[in-house]
């Protein structure tokens, strides 16, 4: 008994210690709790080849989020990698198609459908606010 009582008051103690010392951590300097951050990344989501009922669950996220938010605008890159333009074309048409005719995102909603050069094939979904939208060179991060 006489043991644990000093480590008892070590623990309590320690307890005090951090709870008083995370304080000022998790409010701001006046005391008042301050909303956590959101950093934004400028990429909504990136896949390479996948299939075709994979690609449509992205393209479905990615619908809902641009019906959801008005302020949002999308922008859809394709960089093609070692595969040919006509390929990359007929990917970037039916991602278009998929958006535009079944999901029924307004055509005003999706800035641009671009096909780039790259290193593997990849297709990027960009997400931005209407206030500052930015032609997809503002988004290329390589």
């Amino acid at each position: 008994m006489f043991l644990r009582l000093p480590l008892l008051k070590v623990l309590l103690l320690s307890l005090l210690f951090v709870g008083v010392v995370s304080l000022p951590l998790a409010y701001g300097h006046e005391g008042v709790r301050s909303a956590p951050r959101r950093i934004e990344s400028p990429v909504f989501q990136q896949y390479g080849l996948i299939s075709a009922e994979l690609e449509n669950a992205i393209l479905d996220n990615y619908a809902i989020q641009l019906l959801n938010d008005p302020e949002l605008t999308g922008t859809v890159i394709l960089r093609r990698g070692q595969y040919s333009r006509e390929f990359a074309a007929k990917r970037l048409l039916r991602i278009k198609n998929y958006l535009l005719q079944r999901r029924r995102v307004p055509t005003i909603r999706i800035s641009s459908f671009q096909v780039q050069r790259g290193k593997d094939f990849t297709v990027e979904l960009y997400l931005s606010s209407k206030a500052k939208r930015g032609s997809a060179q503002d988004y290329d991060l390589r």
